[in-house]
């Protein structure tokens, strides 16, 4: 039988130590500022997408609550989903059966 391994041998290499839980002190550079710029873009984007949709579902977000539905907000509030919550207790009382 023959041993590959060279577990004794002054030759092995040795894994290197680290600390997995200290993490390396961050610089400020040109990617990380660059980076910053991208998610400030990003935010003013969301936000318009967010009043367009909050312009394009007044009327029916209006009528939701005169019916008193949940209006659900998705895709940056681009999409509305609107749920009577009569069909709540409809489900509640079926799953107690």
């Amino acid at each position: 039988m023959i041993n590959g391994t060279n577990v004794l041998r002054d030759d092995n290499p040795r894994w290197a130590s680290i600390n997995l839980l200290e993490t390396p002190p961050v610089q400020a550079g040109p990617r990380l500022e660059a980076a910053g710029w991208l998610a400030d873009i990003a935010s003013r984007t969301t936000d318009l997408l967010h009043e367009a949709g909050e312009r394009l579902h007044a009327a029916s977000d209006t009528e939701a609550g005169w019916r008193r539905w949940k209006v659900t907000e998705l895709h940056c509030g681009l999409t509305h989903r609107y749920r009577d919550p009569r069909f709540d207790r409809l489900t509640a009382r079926d799953g107690a059966r």
